[in-house]
């Protein structure tokens, strides 16, 4: 039975995340391979230099940190008081700015937990996250559903003894969701 929902930031709760630095640097599979190699650091000084240096010289951090930071959210976040009765966590792999912008900007209390890469010094799709985390939460992993738009980090929770949905769009997530028999608190979920 699902007791516990765990949920990834970007992709879920975002829309294209990257499109604002995507807007002045040109090659997205290095700015993510840069990205994860510096989101399980509370150091990313060498992230913002890297960045700059390879992929966008003419462009200050600060620059950088606002286009990096730019994001369109989905609505789910809105959506989580429908959850009531499950434990809602919030597990990302992030650079230490966007953790801090994320924890300034959003009402992270709605979720029980919350662990960033940064701040836990492991990062998706390592599966000693996904234990640590259900360590912390003291559940078990299969009481857990682990929500993600990337395949990698899906296929890791599962491996791990997690349910999984790959994240595609809200009603997706809410007809796979009502499949395990996951129930919103007025009994089911409403939102498409």
């Amino acid at each position: 039975m699902i007791r516990c929902i765990v949920f990834d930031w970007d992709g879920v709760f975002t829309r294209n995340f990257y499109d604002g630095i995507l807007s002045v640097v040109d090659d997205r599979n290095r700015l993510v391979e840069l990205e994860w190699r510096y989101s399980d650091t509370m150091d990313s000084a060498g992230f913002w230099e890297d960045l700059r240096r390879e992929l966008a010289p003419e462009r200050s951090k600060r620059e950088l940190v606002a286009l990096f930071n730019r994001e369109e959210m989905t609505g789910l976040l809105d959506r989580l008081p429908e959850f009531e009765g499950y434990t809602l966590v919030l597990l990302s792999n992030q650079v230490t700015e966007r953790t801090d912008y994320i924890r300034r900007t959003f009402d992270l209390s709605r979720f029980d937990h919350v662990f960033f890469s940064n701040e836990v010094g492991l990062k998706k799709p390592n599966e000693d996250i996904y234990r640590y985390v259900l360590e912390k939460i003291g559940m078990r992993a299969e009481e857990c559903v682990f929500v993600d738009d990337t395949p990698e980090n899906v296929e890791a929770a599962k491996r791990v003894g997690m349910e999984g949905i790959l994240f595609r769009s809200k009603g997706q997530m809410r007809e796979e969701m009502r499949a395990m028999g996951v129930r919103g608190s007025g009994g089911n979920i409403t939102w498409r």
